[in-house]
């Protein structure tokens, strides 16, 4: 069984065919002679053919070396500058697809202003395919159905990068005509009125209430949704309270005949991020949207 050729002997057939000196390609590759001999005798028993023989000063190839020398050629081009070489992105020009994981809130308020910067930056090809976070997110970020997720997203795996785009607080969100609830909200609201609940799986919304008992504020729900479309006109035509993100509070008050308020107790903000797996790290695309997202983020579009 012959010995498979590696890169080093095609190195040395590619110096030896130019050169036809034995010496001079062994120097050309930083080699000894000697070692330049023994790729040459591997060379040979490889082809079954003695490839260079000597005419006069130079060592002449044969035709069997003339046949093999053009795919040897293309091959080490291949291997020393289209490997090697990262592949590039432009989005004027790319029609590739991403698939964002987003929280309703996300596709609420972030997504527009998304959207309108692919246009401002001419990325006209470029296309966007959104799905819900859920619990199979971080599988789906694994397997590459996903490119990259944003939200508030806990207990993440090693293999997937994070990046904090905003922190934010929780509010409470009233109807402007509460009849109880009119110049401020007071612990004692919280105790006494009905709340309408978000419960969000595979994100850190569906733990608020584990997070209000250790906290001494349990809350008496009396509707559970589960997603954080639909809250803002459920709360403007009822009494209920609802504990939402300050982000979606800004969207919904604008929209809709609502009051937001200060929680009446302390609660930890919460922290926006951007996550992706680790293959898609060093993608030039895939860096690009990634810093489209944070320059958005940056900018107080959220």
């Amino acid at each position: 069984m012959r010995e498979e050729l590696d890169f080093k002997s095609l190195r040395f057939f590619s110096a030896l065919y130019r050169e036809g000196n034995v010496s001079h390609a062994a120097d050309a590759l930083s080699i000894s002679q000697p070692t330049g001999s023994i790729l040459l005798k591997k060379l040979r028993d490889y082809f079954d053919d003695p490839l260079f023989v000597r005419v006069g000063q130079r060592m002449a190839p044969t035709p069997r070396a003339d046949h093999i020398a053009q795919t040897v050629f293309s091959i080490l081009h291949l291997v020393d500058n289209e490997l090697p070489a990262r592949p590039g992105f432009d989005p004027h020009t790319s029609t590739r697809q991403f698939t964002i994981g987003m929280t309703d809130i996300s596709q609420m308020t972030l997504l527009p202003s998304l959207q309108a910067a692919l246009l401002q930056q001419g990325a006209n090809g470029v296309s966007l395919s959104i799905r819900n976070i859920d619990d199979q997110t971080i599988a789906a970020l694994e397997t590459g159905k996903c490119d990259v997720a944003i939200g508030y997203l806990m207990q993440l795996p090693d293999n997937v990068y994070q990046q904090r785009l905003f922190n934010q607080a929780y509010v409470c969100l009233t109807a402007e005509n509460h009849p109880r609830i009119s110049h401020a909200f007071t612990a004692q609201h919280w105790r006494e009125e009905k709340h309408l609940a978000v419960h969000v799986n595979g994100t850190g919304h569906g733990d608020i209430d584990k997070m209000l008992t250790e906290h001494g504020m349990p809350r008496h729900i009396t509707l559970t949704l589960p997603s954080f479309l639909g809250a803002g006109e459920l709360v403007a035509g009822s009494e209920m309270v609802a504990v939402v993100p300050e982000q979606l509070a800004r969207h919904i008050v604008q929209r809709y005949p609502c009051h937001c308020w200060p929680l009446p107790f302390a609660l930890p903000d919460i922290s926006i991020r951007q996550v992706w797996h680790q293959r898609l790290h060093h993608d030039p695309g895939h860096m690009w949207l990634r810093s489209l997202i944070a320059g958005l983020a940056d900018s107080g579009v959220s």
